[in-house]
């Protein structure tokens, strides 16, 4: 069995958030919310690595409490790591550049790790900001619908989305960070390691971030693309990768997000209209999961973005 020791009364904490692209306004929005924690600012470290191919944030940006390292690697999971390598908290936070912590994110995380009797890693609630109502846009409403499930993501498949997630340093430590060969999916498997050593998980509801609903058909398909390409890399980690897998789990994946349809649309009051748009909009995105998931079969590799 895994055992960590009691964290201090107020243990230190950094935040690291990878940072990827062109526009720096979500990421700003990001930074301003985590410098507005409740939790003592002399505990808290901001911790942003921009994994662009080039460095494109100017490394004072955003003041002295936030740090900006560059990691050329690709991928958030690379970036995460860079991020770890250069903290010095207790307590290690993560969270993606698109959300917005709220006020007491920081105090309610490490809130319940405190709780805990024993070593656990916390996921947080992640809570959609649609703009506007939701009804409205198809693609905002299937988002909220299949991503972000942290409430299954923790009690169901034992691992937390990296978009609001609590980890102790020596955890670590003791298991290793991300694994960097992911471009997606790589907090699943973290998680399932830490999980497969003994170490525990829970659900902090009151640990909350802010995520925008995506209301663009390009943005849904290319996360849902990323999505295939983080399956085949934890297919093949013990080097016995079957193409069929891969396919297999895309039409197992699409019948549950479409009883994930069917679960909410009582709750959410849609017409038969809205109820046919959502389930043809989760259709297209798994046809091209699956010409995706040809692709990579044949020797392609996975989509970082």
């Amino acid at each position: 069995m895994c055992r960590t020791s009691r964290l201090t009364e107020l243990p230190s904490v950094s935040v690291v958030v990878p940072f990827y692209g062109l526009d720096a306004s979500t990421l700003t929005k990001c930074v301003e919310s985590l410098l507005n924690q409740d939790y003592s600012k002399d505990r808290v470290t901001i911790i942003v690595v921009d994994n662009n191919d080039s460095a494109r944030l100017p490394l004072s940006i955003f003041g002295p409490r936030c740090k900006v390292f560059h990691e050329p690697l690709p991928g958030s999971y690379a970036a995460r790591n860079r991020g770890i390598r250069e903290s010095f908290g207790n307590v290690i936070a993560f969270t993606d550049s698109d959300c917005v912590p709220q006020r007491s994110w920081i105090s309610a995380g490490v809130r319940s790790l405190r709780a805990a009797n024993g070593p656990v890693i916390v996921g947080g609630a992640i809570v959609f900001d649609f703009g506007d109502n939701r009804l409205e846009n198809t693609c905002k409403l299937l988002d909220s619908i299949i991503h972000h499930r942290q409430p299954e993501y923790v009690f169901s498949h034992r691992f937390a989305a990296t978009a609001n997630l609590f980890v102790p340093r020596e955890l670590i430590t003791t298991h290793g960070p991300f694994d960097a060969r992911f471009l997606s999916g790589g907090d699943r498997e973290f998680g399932q390691r830490l999980s497969a050593a003994g170490v525990g998980i829970t659900l902090a509801e009151d640990a909350v971030v802010l995520h925008p609903a995506r209301g663009r058909f390009v943005d849904l398909l290319k996360k849902s693309l990323r999505g295939a390409g983080g399956e085949k890399t934890l297919l093949g980690l013990d080097g016995t990768f079957r193409p069929l897998d891969l396919f297999k789990i895309q039409v197992r994946n699409y019948l549950h997000r479409q009883r994930l349809i069917s679960d909410r649309a009582n709750t959410l009051g849609l017409t038969r209209y809205r109820l046919f748009k959502v389930r043809a909009l989760l259709t297209l995105i798994y046809i091209g999961r699956l010409v995706e998931s040809a692709r990579l079969v044949l020797g392609g590799k996975p989509h970082r973005a």
